[in-house]
């Protein structure tokens, strides 16, 4: 026991020896009496240098502001003198025998042929045979000056043309149901091709003596429609002056695209009569040439820029119209509104407001012939 207490109390010594040794002295860490001893005060030095960069942030804040103002200054410039010098405008020396040809409105005529499987197993006969259905173009005159007759000229002597129009109709009905009160609509693009599909000729042939008092052609055109052999039909001519639209027909219907009462419901369903039955026929669609109305003072109302007396459309509204339905049935459309008597050249060619006069018709049929031709 003794020894371990011995031993205990030698190793207490040591160890305080030893803590003894490694302390210093409070008096050797005077701060106060060190004359050559000074404190820096680091929140003091960090303030500058804070200060110093914020001013190097604010110049080149202020040097940017400078540089936005002056590119703003410079487009404003700019835009100042480009204004100066359009609002003085150019004088421009304009040459009236200089050919302007190259101007010229691009015509929206669509150039179709009929699909090679639909000509296997029809006989071609070597006559080119012709088929004009229509309104005044074709029926105001069936003379020498006539279109169907000059067709025939220009297309040579093996082309036989049948002239089936029928003056004082138009494209549309005036009824989606026939009445039998108007005797007219019996002879409308619609009901035509239903006869002519059916090869009944019932409906007409009961309307055609009422309507000959309108119409005094349309029991020629009647006898020369029942005398056609459709399947020796080569070319189905369908040409409309601008009556649909003198008589504020509706061009479509947003309710059914296949009333017959609309200007384009009419012609989607007679095409699709026709081409169901007649697959082999080529059939041209031509547009109205350009009219016009009559104000209440005589004077003449461009189609151009006159729309109907229900807001239906322009003229040119018809003219698309007829178009849009051509390409939706895959036929040939002539455009005469842009195409041959235009707003231009209307009093050359139309002897009133509408209808075609003898170089009308044959500028006409040349357009017929040159399309046929492509």
């Amino acid at each position: 026991m003794k020894k371990e207490n011995l031993d205990y109390e030698k190793e207490y010594d040591i160890e305080t020896e030893t803590k003894n040794e490694t302390e210093i002295p409070n008096d050797s860490f005077d701060l106060d009496s060190d004359p050559d001893f000074e404190i820096e005060d680091l929140n003091e030095e960090w303030e500058e240098d804070s200060a110093d960069e914020g001013d190097g942030r604010f110049s080149r804040k202020i040097n940017f502001h400078f540089i936005l103002i002056g590119l703003i200054a410079v487009v404003l410039i700019f835009a100042v003198v480009r204004l100066a010098i359009w609002s003085k405008g150019e004088k421009i020396e304009i040459d009236p025998n200089e050919d302007t040809s190259q101007f010229d409105v691009e015509t929206e005529d669509y150039i179709m042929h009929v699909d090679p499987r639909f000509l296997e197993g029809h006989e071609d006969d070597g006559v080119q045979t012709i088929l004009c259905l229509g309104n005044e173009p074709f029926a105001s005159e069936r003379g020498e000056n006539g279109i169907a007759r000059q067709l025939e000229q220009m297309l040579g002597e093996n082309t036989v043309v049948y002239n089936a129009a029928f003056e004082g109709t138009t494209l549309s009905c005036q009824n989606s149901v026939y009445d039998e009160k108007v005797v007219s609509d019996a002879f409308c693009l619609y009901w035509l091709s239903k006869t002519i599909t059916l090869q009944d000729f019932t409906l007409l042939d009961n309307a055609v003596d009422t309507f000959s008092q309108e119409s005094p052609s349309a029991k020629e055109a009647l006898d020369t429609l029942k005398s056609v052999d459709m399947n020796a039909v080569d070319t189905l001519l369908i040409f409309y002056d601008g009556q649909d639209y003198l008589k504020d027909r509706i061009i479509t219907s947003p309710y059914d695209l296949s009333d017959i009462a609309t200007y384009t419901g009419s012609l989607r369903e007679s095409l699709t009569l026709l081409q169901d039955s007649y697959p082999h026929i080529r059939i041209i669609v031509l547009s109205p040439a350009f009219a016009c109305q009559i104000g209440e003072n005589g004077d003449y109302l461009p189609g151009s820029t006159t729309n109907t007396l229900y807001k239906n459309g322009f003229l040119s509204e018809y003219m698309i119209g007829e178009k849009n339905i051509a390409v939706e049935k895959g036929v040939t459309f002539i455009d005469n509104y842009y195409g041959t008597i235009h707003e231009d050249n209307y009093t050359e060619y139309l002897e009133d407001n509408i209808h075609l006069n003898d170089k009308g018709r044959t500028l006409a049929a040349e357009r017929i012939v040159n399309i046929m031709g492509q």
